[in-house]
């Protein structure tokens, strides 16, 4: 007679499983309901047509969905549309052009390959900007170096002067040079990109650069910066904050001068590995702080395994219109204003493309409420109507790159009609990323994937806590679901302590044989 399986694993025999009924005491594992992902793909005609046909361009060519070369191309005009206007919703409500996106795919997906192409005319921008004001930046510099020396030389005057008459006028010329140095702007190289950045350094290259600038990585290492890589565990949300619309990023510094940043620009786009949107999402300080509400989220359908395999990939079509359009943005006029709230370069809606506006908020709003379908994303949900009118303003700026004043022209319905679109496709991304239940599948996908890769059939609570947690998870929040879920799919199922010992005994649990046997499932 066949040994119990739960005694056999608490002995630690091994399962022969050629000659074992699994039947009567395994079930079947069920398949985690949510694995398929059902979000919709990014609309690309919704885009300008230069810019949606290079999307589907990189997308067909590199094989990869949609969502990620959409996604980055949205972010891409926010880096070149940020400070040149804003769009006004009403009369009593605008809204910058600078995005906060995040498009989550595994590793060996090909992000890194879409996010250097669709960010190529940026940093050929920005590379040759840069040789450009390369000797008026060294012009600068040796003046302020020359100033300062005169200074030094007259404060050392001021101090050691033989007499008094010599150590008043040195006094007089130090608070000459002073003043003149004072005066003296600083001249920095132009920047529009950033990647791995302390929160710190990113606020200094805001105040340097204008207000204006952007951090776009492949990867997702700026989260782990933001959570307190950099200063023992501390979170450092400040500047991801304020750079997301406030009107004024203020800093204060023990060892140097602060500074202040009126009506900071701040782009964040990343390609981040699911993973780190789940450790994300299950941060409570990020959660209270309001981070996650900003960004627009693509979780999109994993192509791996449904690529075209060709010996030679067909050439990106639409390139140079790309490239020479997103220049022409990058080379607009600033606006002049662009710090004075009361003198803005505004793009005004018309009255189709209101009313479309309109239409989505009062959409959106009941779902807001208590056990509605959005009640566990509010916070993201309450900016969607803000990020939709930034949609707009892209959308337009982009339809009309050859007008050399395009924020004189009204915002169209089509327009509106375009942005909401990609809004309503934005929503199920969100859910994805961000809710419960979602999360917890995740969670129990990662602790399944830890679990079968352990050589024990059984482990302890303690031990499933301590190998396959992830930053920020509890036992009782996240683990524990995770477990729960797991068990209801028959994947693992709780078994009795060993008799004896001493404290109390942590829970254990005996991994199905069936999850470990191919050929039995």
């Amino acid at each position: 007679m066949i040994q119990d399986d739960t005694d056999r694993l608490l002995a630690g025999q091994a399962l022969d499983l050629s000659s074992y009924d699994m039947r009567g005491t395994w079930r079947q594992p069920e398949l985690l309901a949510e694995q398929t992902n059902s979000c919709p793909e990014f609309p690309l005609d919704a885009l300008p047509s230069w810019l949606s046909r290079y999307c589907a361009s990189v997308s067909e060519v590199v094989q990869t969905p949609h969502d990620l070369a959409g996604l980055l191309g949205l972010s891409v005009l926010a880096v070149a549309s940020a400070k040149r206007c804003r769009v006004a919703v009403n009369s009593s409500w605008s809204e910058p052009l600078n995005l906060y996106a995040v498009a989550a795919m595994a590793a060996s997906e090909r992000k890194s390959p879409v996010y250097s192409k669709m960010t190529g005319p940026i940093r050929r921008h920005e590379a040759a900007s840069q040789m450009l004001a390369a000797p008026h930046v060294a012009a600068a510099e040796l003046d302020r170096r020359v100033l300062a020396g005169r200074l030094a030389g007259a404060e050392k005057n001021a101090i050691h002067g033989k007499t008094h008459r010599d150590r008043d006028l040195a006094l007089g010329e130090a608070k000459l040079f002073a003043d003149e140095l004072a005066r003296l702007p600083i001249v920095k190289s132009p920047r529009l990109l950033a990647d791995d950045v302390t929160p710190e350094r990113l606020a200094g290259l805001l105040s340097e650069q204008g207000g204006r600038m952007a951090v776009m990585s492949s990867e997702g290492d700026i989260f782990a910066t933001i959570s307190g890589r950099y200063s023992g565990g501390v979170g450092n949300y400040g500047v991801f904050l304020l750079g997301y619309s406030d009107p004024l990023l203020k800093v204060d510094r023990v060892t140097r001068e602060g500074f202040s940043v009126p009506w900071p620009a701040l782009t964040l786009a990343l390609t981040v590995q699911p993973s780190v949107v789940a450790e994300c999402a299950a941060d409570s300080r990020m959660q209270s702080r309001g981070l996650l509400g900003r960004f627009l989220w693509a979780m999109p359908q994993s192509r791996v395994g449904f690529r075209a395999v060709r010996d030679n990939a067909p050439e990106i079509q639409g390139g140079r219109d790309y490239d020479e359009a997103i220049t022409k943005m990058l080379n607009m006029a600033p606006d002049p204003h662009q710090d004075d709230d009361q003198n803005w370069r505004l793009m005004r809606l018309s009255e189709g493309a209101r009313r479309l506006h309109l239409d989505l908020r009062r959409e959106i709003e009941p779902r807001l409420a208590k056990h509605q379908d959005l009640c566990e994303i509010a916070t993201w949900a309450g900016k969607l109507a803000g990020n939709t009118a930034r949609i707009m303003g892209l959308i337009h700026l982009a339809q009309h790159i050859h007008n050399p004043e395009p924020w004189r022209l009204e915002i169209s319905r089509d327009t509106a009609e375009a942005a909401c679109r990609i809004a309503r496709w934005a929503i199920p991304h969100a859910e994805a990323a961000l809710t419960p239940t979602i999360l917890q599948h995740s969670d129990a996908l990662h602790v399944l994937e830890w679990l079968l890769e352990q050589p024990a059939d059984v482990l302890t609570q303690t031990e499933i806590h301590k190998g396959a947690r992830r930053r920020g998870w509890t036992v009782k929040d996240h683990l524990q679901p995770a477990l729960g879920k797991l068990a209801e799919r028959h994947w693992i199922r709780r078994v009795d302590a060993p008799k004896g010992g001493r404290g109390r005994p942590s829970r254990r649990w005996a991994i199905n044989p069936l999850a470990r046997c191919p050929e039995a499932k």
